[in-house]
């Protein structure tokens, strides 16, 4: 009987609907919208108006980190609206703001700006030879910050 039970388990554990619905309670927006049917149409005003609160203060927040970093304005803008579509499905915490800050915005340029032609000045010269390199080293030091950041939350290195 444990060999069969064990058999199960392990048929189970591998099959890719049996990872999605473990995965699923992860999966905050799933809990929200499934309690959202109560007083339907009160919350969907103040969503609406929160999110365009949220769009028209990112808009120019954005840019002027963008900026800050070093970049063209139109970097702070893709950085600001993937933070939150990929952060919102996961999210535990209605108060939390993610994004661009200012300390990063300057931690990035001030790492960049350490090598070998790689110089933006303002970031407003995208089709410089030295702006684009600027602006792939940044894509790759944020990208390389990202992998890190999800590796140690994968271990759940931020817990006590």
């Amino acid at each position: 009987l444990r060999f069969a039970m064990a058999d199960e388990s392990k048929s189970r554990r591998s099959s890719p609907l049996a990872t999605a619905w473990n995965f699923l309670p992860r999966i905050e927006l799933a809990r929200v919208l499934a309690n959202y049917r109560v007083d339907f149409t009160d919350k969907l005003a103040g969503d609406i108006a929160a999110g365009i609160v949220v769009a028209v203060m990112l808009i120019p927040q954005g840019m002027a980190y963008s900026t800050l970093a070093g970049l063209p304005p139109m970097y702070g803008l893709y950085s600001s609206i993937f933070a939150l579509l990929l952060y919102s499905p996961f999210s535990t915490s209605p108060q939390l703001a993610v994004g661009p800050v200012a300390m990063m915005s300057l931690l990035s340029n001030a790492a960049v700006s350490e090598f070998e032609g790689a110089t933006c000045s303002g970031g407003l010269h995208a089709e410089d030879p030295s702006c684009a390199r600027f602006i792939d080293l940044s894509q790759k030091l944020a990208f390389l910050t990202g992998c890190v950041s999800l590796v140690l939350g994968l271990f759940k290195a931020g817990y006590l």
